[in-house]
C-alpha cells in the first residue's frame, strides 16, 4: 500500500472516480473527518449515500467528524470534570454536534447531540448543568437568531427544552450569576445588532427583560466578577466594526456603568475570570457546598485575617481549597507553640484560671 492520504472534501468528482482512486491505491477503508458530512453542491458525497456506495464495493467507512473534524463558532464549557464542545459550523453548514474532552484520560467522547443544529450560541454552567441559549441555525450569515434555550444534564446525558427568550438572538453573551442565567446583546433574526438584556429564572422557567446594554453589539465577551457582569469588546455590525468598550452590569440595581476599555478593539472573543480575590462576605456564596445541609465534616477551620504583613495580590490567590495562604503557610504546630509562648500574658475575668 502506498503511503498516501486522500481527503474527501466537497469534491466535484463522481463517486466512481473516487472509487477508482481508492482501488488504484489499494485502500480498503475510508475515515471521514469532515465536520459537516454534507454538500449542497455535490450531494453524492453526503454521508449516507457515500457510506452505502462504499459498502457496496466492500470498502469500510467510518465517520469521525465529531471527534476530529474542525468546527468554528462552537461554544465550549467545563462541567463534570470535562470540556464540552457543542454545535458549530463549517463553510455555512451547522450541526447538532456535542463532544466532551476528559483531561484525566486525554480522550474525546461523543455525547447527546443538541436538540437542533446551532452555532453562535451562548453557554454557561449552573448547578452542574449546561445552559445553551440562542444561536443561529445556519440559514444565513449572522441571521435567523433563535430564542431557544436548553438545559443539558451531564450525569444523564440528556437535554431539556426550556422556555424561550422573549427575543431571538445569536452571538449573545450568556453568564450565570446568583442562580440565574443572563443573556445580553447579540443579533436578532433580521441580522440587526441589539442591546437586549434578559434574565432566566430556572426555578420559575421564565424570562424577564432587564436594563438594556448601553450600546448594542454582538460577538462580545461576558464574565462575572464580584457579583457583577462585565461585557467587553464586540462588534456593532460588520466584522471590521469592532470595539474595546467595557460595560459593567449590577443586577442589584439593574443598572450599567462604564469600565476601563480594553487595550485593543476585538470581537468574537471569550471572557474568563482568572484567580479572583474574595472579600470575607463573599466566601459563603463562593463555597456553596458548605451551606448545604447534607454536607458533613468532622473538622471545621475558619481563618479570617484583615491585618497581614502581605498585601493581597493576584499572584497569591489560589483556586484550590485544601491550603489557603497570603504569602505564608501557618502550621498547627507553629500556632500551638506561639500560643504556649504567650499563655502567661493571657487573662480573663471568666473561665478557668491555672
Amino acid at each position: 500500500m502506498k503511503e498516501t492520504i486522500f481527503t474527501i472534501g466537497h469534491s466535484t468528482r463522481t463517486l466512481q472516480v473516487f472509487l477508482s482512486l481508492l482501488v488504484e491505491n489499494e485502500l480498503t477503508a475510508v475515515a471521514d473527518v469532515r465536520s459537516q458530512p454534507y454538500s449542497r453542491v455535490n450531494p453524492q458525497f453526503n454521508r449516507e449515500p457515500l457510506a452505502e456506495f462504499l459498502a457496496n464495493h466492500n470498502i469500510a467507512y467510518v465517520f469521525l467528524g465529531e471527534e476530529l473534524g474542525a468546527r468554528s463558532r462552537d461554544p465550549a464549557c467545563y462541567v463534570d470534570g470535562k470540556v464540552h464542545v457543542m454545535g458549530g459550523s463549517v463553510l455555512g453548514f451547522t450541526g447538532p454536534y456535542h463532544v466532551a474532552y476528559d483531561p484525566a484520560t486525554d480522550k474525546w467522547s461523543t455525547r447527546a447531540p443538541l436538540p437542533r443544529s446551532l452555532d453562535h450560541m451562548g453557554t454557561t454552567v449552573l448547578n452542574g448543568k449546561v445552559y445553551l441559549v440562542g444561536g443561529f441555525v445556519g440559514g444565513g450569515v449572522h441571521r435567523d437568531g433563535q430564542n431557544t434555550a436548553y438545559e443539558y444534564d451531564p450525569a444523564l446525558d440528556t437535554w431539556r427544552i426550556l422556555s424561550p427568550m422573549k427575543a431571538g438572538r445569536g452571538s449573545v453573551g450568556v453568564v450565570a450569576l446568583d442562580g440565574k442565567i443572563y443573556a445580553i446583546g447579540g443579533r436578532d433574526p433580521a441580522g440587526n445588532t441589539v442591546s437586549t438584556n434578559e434574565v432566566y429564572d430556572p426555578a420559575a422557567n421564565t424570562w424577564k427583560p432587564l436594563a438594556a446594554l448601553p450600546k448594542a453589539r454582538d460577538h462580545l465577551a461576558a464574565a462575572v466578577l464580584d457579583g457583577k457582569i462585565h461585557i467587553a469588546g464586540g462588534r456593532f455590525g460588520p466584522s471590521t466594526d469592532t470595539t474595546n468598550m467595557h460595560d459593567v452590569y449590577d443586577p442589584k440595581t439593574d443598572s450599567w456603568t462604564s469600565g476601563p476599555p480594553m487595550p485593543t478593539k476585538r470581537s468574537g472573543l471569550a471572557g474568563v475570570v482568572y484567580k479572583g480575590l474574595l472579600l470575607a462576605g463573599q466566601v459563603g456564596a463562593f463555597y456553596m457546598d458548605l451551606a448545604d445541609p447534607l454536607t458533613q465534616s468532622a473538622l471545621a477551620l475558619v481563618h479570617q485575617r484583615f491585618s497581614t504583613n502581605t498585601f493581597p495580590s493576584w499572584k497569591l490567590a489560589h483556586p484550590y481549597r485544601y491550603i489557603a495562604h497570603n504569602g505564608e503557610i501557618n502550621t498547627v504546630r507553629g500556632n500551638v507553640n506561639w500560643m504556649n509562648a504567650r499563655r502567661r500574658t493571657l487573662e480573663s475575668r471568666v473561665g478557668y484560671r491555672p
